[in-house]
Order: structure tokens, then sequence, then C-alpha cells
């Protein structure tokens, strides 16, 4: 199969994204940039690790199946096929 580069493409903005989210969320936590209240550090926390590692991972996944090409595209889930 050949490679997909489309997806191969997202998956690196992807990753970019994440990685500068999760930069952002760990120096407010480590810094206190914005706000120097404990809630405002620990919700900036929770967005790097809620937010930031999952998108991580959907992102090398993508560049994964990018480089694998095992991607259909031509036959739709059973859910969207007409009767």
């Amino acid at each position: 199969m050949l490679p997909r580069f489309d997806l191969c493409y997202q998956g690196m903005q992807g990753i970019l994204a994440s990685l500068c989210l999760i930069a952002l969320c760990l120096s407010e936590v480590i810094f206190g940039w914005i706000g120097d209240a404990l809630w405002v550090r620990i919700a900036y926390g929770l967005a790097a690790l809620l937010l930031g590692v999952p998108m991580l991972s959907v992102s090398l996944a993508k560049i994964y199946l990018g480089i694998s090409g095992d991607v259909r595209t031509n036959n739709l889930p059973r859910i969207f096929q007409r009767k």
C-alpha cells in the first residue's frame, strides 16, 4: 500500500499543536504567568493532561497510519451505508 502523505502532514500539525499546548500549560504550572492562584495552576495542569496528551497520541497514530498506508477510504462504515 502507498503511504498517505495527507495523514502524515495532519499528524505533524497535531504533534506541533499538542506540544505547544503542553509547553504552555506546563510553563503556567511551573512559573504562574497567568495567575498565581493554585486553582489556575491546577486547571492548566489538568488541561495539559486531558487535552495535550490525547492530542499527541492521536497525532502519532495518524502518522503511523499515513506511513503504513493501511487506511481504506473507499468503504464507508456500515452505519452510513444505504440499505
